[in-house]
Parts: C-alpha cells; structure tokens; sequence
C-alpha cells in the first residue's frame, strides 16, 4: 500500500564542524556573548522560587553536614569561579549556621603561595 522503499542523493558537506557548530556568527567569542542571555535563564530555571524569594542551589545542599564538620573551608578560583567563591561564601555561613573560616584565593596566588613553601 505504501511505497517503502526511499533513496535519497548522498551530500558531502564541505564545511567543517567548527563551522557548523559556530553557526552564523563569525567567532566563537561571538556566538557566546549572543548565547549569554539564553544561557542565563537556562541556568536559573528551576532554581529561584519568585514567590518565596528564594533561591534554591542544588547539589551545594547535599554537602552541607560535611561542610559543618570542617574547621576551615578553602575556596580557589580563576575569574569567574573567584567571583562566584566570593558571593557563595554568605551562602555557606547562612546554610551551616556557623561561621566557618573560609580563605578565598585567587588561584594565581594560591600557586604562588605553595612554589614558595
């Protein structure tokens, strides 16, 4: 009844895929800053409750009694994991109800700090 059998021509793209991952934009860097917003709403969903004014991190909570239990928490980062070091921190003395010693370093000078050791 109906016909099964479907050719099709074989196309060879003549791109590379860097090209076909970069789309339209004509660098990386390009198609990034363009993708920032989606990106953004991307990463938030799920996690802010606009009723409640809360924000819900997952995966931070699950290691909250192991973080209680240190003496010191030592926190490295580079640009932004630094910057997200930095605003985590109440986050973590809020969550632990304790105030933990926390050192936050930049990883330039932690690595410059252990070499000199």
């Amino acid at each position: 009844m109906y016909n099964t059998n479907f050719f099709r021509e074989i196309t060879t793209l003549k791109m590379e895929i860097q090209q076909i991952m970069k789309g339209n934009f004509s660098t990386f860097m390009q198609k990034e800053i363009f993708e920032q917003p989606e990106s953004v709403v991307n990463t938030m969903r799920g996690r802010i409750n606009f009723e409640s004014h809360q924000v819900k991190l997952g995966g931070i909570a699950d290691y909250v009694p192991e973080v209680k239990r240190c003496r010191r928490l030592l926190l490295i980062g580079c640009g932004t994991s630094y910057h997200s070091a930095v605003a985590s921190r109440l986050y973590y003395i809020r969550e632990t109800r304790c105030f933990l010693y926390m050192c936050i370093k930049e990883v330039v000078f932690f690595i410059g700090s252990f070499w000199k050791s």
